[in-house]
């Protein structure tokens, strides 16, 4: 059953961080990893919308899929970082390989969207998945600072433009 946006009521209940609902339509629905709407939003990105960090543990445990892009080309990494929910970013590196620095339809990385919002626990966590050896040469770099949206704004320029100092200061 899917309402006039084609959601489920186990996409509902993601979105709602309804755990004990969520558990149940996992139980007595069929092929529910697959399940996307009309924008193709899945359970595990409007999990990360509403910062439900114990439905995304649930719906990853039970092999949904964690990088699935919407009709704006945002993941639910981009999500998270949209809303500030580093907890939910943390298990979404852990249980799945996906680019941390993905471009939605308007070139804005999770790292850029997270400067606009003014979440500098999430810029710092991003910052951190970059790596460097002794001499400061990067070993493992994950997210570009220097990364240029559709109007050619960087990560710093979207800190400057939504006032987060520390935004500023971290990047």
């Amino acid at each position: 059953v899917r309402d006039s946006i084609l959601r489920t009521p186990l996409m509902w209940a993601a979105f709602c961080g309804k755990l004990d609902t969520l558990e149940f339509f996992c139980q007595y629905t069929e092929n529910y990893s697959n399940e996307k709407d009309q924008y193709r939003g899945t359970p595990v990105g409007l999990a990360a919308c509403g910062g439900h960090v114990e439905i995304v543990q649930r719906l990853l445990k039970k092999g949904f899929c964690a990088d699935y892009r919407d009709y704006r080309g945002r993941s639910p990494l981009w999500y998270a970082a949209h809303g500030g929910h580093v907890e939910i970013m943390k298990l979404l590196d852990q249980n799945a390989f996906f680019s941390t620095d993905g471009k939605d339809n308007n070139g804005i990385t999770p790292l850029a969207e997270a400067c606009r919002q003014g979440h500098v626990r999430v810029v710092q966590y991003l910052l951190k998945l970059n790596t460097f050896n002794l001499c400061g040469q990067p070993i493992s770099k994950r997210v570009n600072v220097r990364s240029r949206d559709d109007d050619g704004k960087t990560p710093i320029v979207h800190a400057v433009e939504s006032g987060s100092l520390d935004c500023v200061r971290a990047l």
